[in-house]
């Protein structure tokens, strides 16, 4: 028996056609996972770098100390006097 008498018997009986719409199906579900996988992982490197430099500014922003505070008794004249 060839192999395309061998496929058709096989075919006839349904056995090879379902089992391989079934792996067809499986492997486009799978490849679909996938893409919606990497994007997922390309999001969180973005949110990560987002993140990190945000926590860098902060970082700085601690590390800078604040101007002094005017004194209560240091007056800053807004007009000049008369």
């Amino acid at each position: 028996m060839s192999r395309a008498a061998s496929r058709c018997a096989i075919s006839a009986g349904g056995y090879q056609d379902e089992s391989e719409r079934k792996l067809r199906e499986t492997v486009t579900r799978q490849r679909q996972t996938i893409k919606e996988q990497q994007a997922a992982i390309e999001e969180l490197r973005h949110r990560v770098t987002q993140l990190t430099l945000a926590a860098a500014v902060l970082t700085q922003m601690e590390a800078t100390p604040p101007p002094p505070r005017p004194v209560p008794d240091n007056v800053i004249l807004l007009r000049p006097a008369p």
